[in-house]
C-alpha cells in the first residue's frame, strides 16, 4: 500500500505541478522575480547561488554561454527560470517541506538490477554509492556531464547501461528511484524518475549512438602554437605557478607544443562563434590522454587585456580556481587578441 500511495503521490502532485510550473514559467517568472511572493514559489530556484554568493557551478556554465562572463544579467536569469525544467525546483521545495527525521537511508530494497558498467555488473544504490543507469560524456572519471561540455561524444567506460529500480527510505521518508539506458534504433534512451529525497524528479534524455567515436584520432598541426602571444601567455603562467606554490602546490611547466596547439584552436573556434565556451573538451582532452596525459582541465576567458586580470578573475571564481589548483603538472595556452585589443583565452591543463 505505502509503494502505491509514493506512486500516487509522484503522479498525482509532482508531475502536474511541474508540467504546470513548465507551461507557466516563461509568463509568471517576471512576476516573481520583481515580486517574491510565496504563492509563485514554484519559479524560484534557490540551487542557483551558494550561502557565499557564488554561483552553482552549472548555473555559472550557463551564465559563462549566454552572457560571455560569469555575470548574472535580468534576461540570463530569465532565460534560466522561464525557460528550463520547472520539475527541478518542485524537487527542492519538497524536500525543503520534508526534511526527514535524520536517520539516512534504510529499508533499502532492490525491485529490478540489471545495470553494467563497461561489461561488468553493478547495482544502484543511494547517496555516494548510486549508479544510475545513463550515458556519460568523455570526462575524467567522477566528473558530471555538465563539467564537459562535449556534445555527442561519448565515453562508454563511465556509462551505466540498464535498468534498475529501488525503493528505500531516506531520513525516513519512503522513496523510490527507476533509471532506464538502453539502445532503440540508433538512439540511447535514458529515463530517470526519483521520488522526494532524491537528486532529480525526472529525466528523459535522447542521445545518438556514438560508440565508434570515444576515442577518435586527433590530428593538430603544431604550428598553431606560434600564434598564441606568448608575452601575455608566459605571464600567466607566471602568476598561477606564483599562486599554486603559495599553497604548497608545484609550479606548472609550460607545454609549447601539442596542447598550446589544441588549445590555439579552440580559441580561434571561440573567436569564430564570438562567445567562450568549452565546446568540445573531451576531444581536447582524449587528444591530449593520446600524448601521454593522465588528466586534464581547462580554463577559459575573454574581454581582458593583460594577465592579471584574466587571473585575478580566475580565483575569484570557485570552478576556475579548482582547476587552477587541480593535480596538474603542465599547461598550453591559446591567447589570441582581437583588433579591439581584447584577448580570448583557453588555458589546458594536464598531467603526465
Amino acid at each position: 500500500m505505502k509503494k502505491l500511495i509514493a506512486v500516487l503521490k509522484w503522479f498525482t502532485i509532482t508531475v502536474p505541478l511541474g508540467l504546470f510550473g513548465i507551461v507557466t514559467a516563461p509568463i509568471l517568472y517576471p512576476l516573481f522575480d520583481l515580486t517574491k511572493w510565496k504563492a509563485l514559489w514554484i519559479y524560484g530556484d534557490d540551487k542557483r547561488i551558494n550561502p557565499d554568493g557564488s554561483f552553482y557551478p552549472d548555473y555559472e556554465v550557463f551564465l559563462i554561454q549566454t552572457v560571455g562572463e560569469a555575470k548574472e544579467t535580468f534576461w540570463a536569469r530569465y532565460k534560466w527560470m522561464g525557460f528550463r525544467n520547472r520539475i527541478w525546483n518542485l524537487r527542492t521545495w519538497i524536500e525543503f517541506l520534508q526534511t526527514g527525521d535524520g536517520t539516512g537511508l534504510t529499508e533499502l530494497e532492490t525491485v529490478i538490477d540489471d545495470l553494467t558498467l563497461d561489461g561488468k555488473k553493478v547495482s544502484d544504490g543511494v547517496g555516494k554509492w548510486k549508479q544510475e543507469a545513463g550515458l556519460k560524456y568523455l570526462a575524467e572519471p567522477g566528473q558530471n556531464p555538465w563539467q564537459v561540455w562535449s556534445g555527442d561524444i561519448i565515453d562508454f567506460r563511465y556509462s551505466i547501461i540498464g535498468q534498475s529500480l529501488i525503493w528505500f527510505k531516506q531520513d525516513g521518508i519512503f522513496s523510490f528511484r527507476y533509471s532506464y539506458c538502453k539502445l532503440w534504433f540508433g538512439r540511447w534512451i535514458t529515463i530517470k524518475i526519483n521520488l522526494v529525497k532524491s537528486d532529480t524528479v525526472l529525466t528523459l534524455k535522447f542521445q545518438k549512438d556514438s560508440k565508434e567515436s570515444i576515442l577518435p584520432d586527433y590530428n593538430i598541426n603544431l604550428d598553431l602554437a606560434k600564434e598564441t602571444d606568448w608575452k601575455v601567455a608566459d605571464n600567466i603562467l607566471v602568476l598561477i605557478n606564483e599562486y599554486r606554490v603559495s599553497i604548497g602546490l608545484p609550479a606548472l611547466k609550460k607545454d609549447k607544443q601539442h596542447a598550446s596547439a589544441i588549445a590555439v584552436e579552440h580559441t580561434k573556434y571561440m573567436m569564430e562563434m564570438n562567445r567562450i565556451n568549452h565546446d568540445n573538451f573531451g576531444k581536447r582532452s582524449e587528444a591530449l590522454k593520446q600524448n601521454g596525459a593522465i588528466r586534464v582541465g581547462e580554463n577559459v576567458a575573454y574581454g581582458y587585456t593583460n594577465a592579471v586580470d584574466v587571473v585575478g578573475s580566475w580565483l575569484l571564481s570557485p570552478t576556475h580556481k579548482r582547476v587552477i589548483e587541480g593535480n596538474f603538472t603542465h599547461s598550453g595556452f591559446g591567447v589570441i587578441a582581437k583588433e579591439n585589443g581584447k584577448y580570448y583565452f583557453t588555458q589546458l591543463f594536464y598531467s603526465k
